[in-house]
């Protein structure tokens, strides 16, 4: 989603991203990360005990293809969704099919395990829980009551103070 001149989005942030496209995390030292895997790899060297991309091989392997699941079936249809929402296409019709689909087949995921890749938050849960944000505030997209398990796990951690900042 592009920047441009979204509300809540403060001026450091729209200068430090080079397509003015989210996210940006600033360091204390006046440092810029601004790319998804490089703020994945930063955080995970930073703080060990907390490990957003899996602590052993098969976790690892495990987010990684759940996170990649994700971006493919979620995150590419809504972003595709928000560039052109003021100049809806026939393919927006497509993507929010895709959308749907996504949509079912989380919850049948999330049916089976606490988070995406698990047991344990990880990054593959902050891709959904963003993808399912944007979908449903900026693109209208609902959030079927039968979609229970993702209707628990997506309000579970919507309402966490740290899911937003």
């Amino acid at each position: 989603m592009e920047l441009g001149d979204a509300p809540g989005v403060n001026a450091p942030a729209k200068a430090a991203r080079h397509g003015q496209t989210p996210p940006v995390l600033f360091l204390g030292d006046g440092t810029v990360i601004d790319d998804v895997p490089a703020i994945w790899r930063y955080l995970e060297e930073a703080y060990p005990e907390r490990p957003l991309l899996g602590a052993t091989p098969k976790d690892k392997a495990l987010v990684a293809m759940w996170d990649r699941w994700v971006e493919t079936e979620g995150l590419n249809p809504v972003k595709a969704t928000a560039a052109r929402r003021d100049q809806p296409t026939a393919l927006d019709a497509r993507n929010r099919q895709r959308l749907t689909h996504f949509l079912a087949d989380l919850d049948s995921r999330l049916s089976a395990a606490v988070y995406m890749a698990g047991d344990a938050f990880s990054a593959a849960d902050i891709t959904a829980l963003i993808t399912i944000d944007v979908a449903t505030r900026t693109l209208g997209v609902p959030l079927p009551r039968e979609l229970g398990a993702v209707r628990r796990w997506f309000y579970g951690l919507s309402t966490r103070a740290s899911a937003w900042t």
